[in-house]
């Protein structure tokens, strides 16, 4: 049985928008402006608003409108809202690990080349 902190990890790391960029609020947001948000999102992305829209359309909008439930089902309870911050936050910890690697190992290439250039010079 999946705990709320595997769902939590799983919401982090599934999608390619974050919770808070689904409902357009910042990740420091209030309890009340994030409800207001999800209100206002699933307003508009609601299928049955897009009834007389072609078939992509109502599509494109179902597919949203389970992104804001999805958001809303994490950022509108408090455990797993705190679970789901952790995550992003353990996320950008190892995202600037790598790109500090990267990073590194591109000025250490760099380095060889310069090296490689002066030797050549002193040719």
């Amino acid at each position: 049985m999946a705990t709320h902190a595997d769902e939590a990890t799983s919401s982090a790391s599934s999608s390619s928008r974050c919770h808070y960029e689904v409902l357009g609020v910042e990740s420091g947001a209030s309890y009340n402006d994030i409800r207001r948000a999800y209100k206002l999102a699933a307003r508009r992305s609601h299928p049955d608003k897009h009834t007389t829209k072609d078939k992509d359309t109502k599509e494109k909008a179902s597919a949203e409108f389970q992104r804001v439930q999805a958001a809303w089902s994490i950022l509108g309870d408090e455990k797993r809202r705190e679970e789901y911050d952790k995550e992003l936050e353990r996320q950008e910890e190892v995202s600037l690990s790598i790109a500090y690697e990267v990073s590194l190992s591109e000025m250490t290439c760099e380095e060889e080349e310069e090296e490689e250039e002066d030797d050549d010079e002193d040719r």
